[in-house]
């Protein structure tokens, strides 16, 4: 059996966990709920998170494959729950997969492009933190796919560029916007007024 069982943060195999014995046979009892998932790295000399490479990869893998059967389609996304090596907090994130990622958003904490990627994130020492579950996956609402694109365009013959979520919150939601007029409503009108307000004319000043 080889060493899946790791320190979340260094990636060490040299840990322990808690268990059950009793105090006047010293005799083992069984292990805690969760003692495969929080124990002591020796070489950290902490308690930490622990986490299994193989099992978070066929959790992974499980998971991929069942989306793709009830979906017909790659994920844009995984809900993931990661440690940061430094700190040791953990985190529940949504990890990009989609390569059509458009603007950068707080809402996503990383981004892989590939599910080999992602499943690699699962082994610390990659990145800054590491992946030790992976809830599911999903896809973007519409709002969020519109508000990720990315427009460019001249006004002046000086060149503008503006979301798609720059677009919608301008414009309310009692416009309305479809996924389709966004292209329109961004080239035609917003491109111009980011323009006018950023050279100064007052009067396009909706704050």
């Amino acid at each position: 059996m080889g060493n899946n069982i790791v320190c979340s943060r260094c990636g060490s195999a040299n840990v322990r966990c808690e268990a059950m014995v009793n105090p006047n046979t010293k005799g083992f009892d069984h292990f805690t709920d969760e003692a495969f998932y929080y124990g002591w790295c020796e070489n950290c000399g902490l308690g930490v998170a622990l986490t299994d490479k193989e099992e978070i990869r066929n959790e992974i893998l499980e998971k991929y494959h069942r989306f793709k059967k009830e979906n017909a389609c790659e994920p844009h996304y995984a809900n993931c729950r990661i440690v940061q090596r430094d700190s040791g907090q953990v985190k529940d994130v949504r990890i990009m997969l989609s390569p059509d990622t458009g603007m950068a958003d707080d809402g996503i904490f990383f981004y892989c492009h590939t599910l080999e990627r992602l499943i690699g994130l699962s082994v610390p020492g990659r990145e800054s933190f590491t992946l030790t579950e992976c809830f599911g996956f999903a896809l973007l609402t519409d709002r969020e796919k519109m508000e990720r694109q990315v427009f460019k365009h001249e006004a002046d013959g000086k060149p503008v560029i503006v979301t798609g979520r720059e677009v919608l919150l301008f414009y309310g939601e009692h416009y309305g916007i479809r996924p389709e007029e966004l292209k329109q409503y961004a080239t035609e009108y917003c491109c111009h007024i980011k323009h006018y307000r950023e050279y100064g004319y007052p009067l396009l000043d909706r704050s």
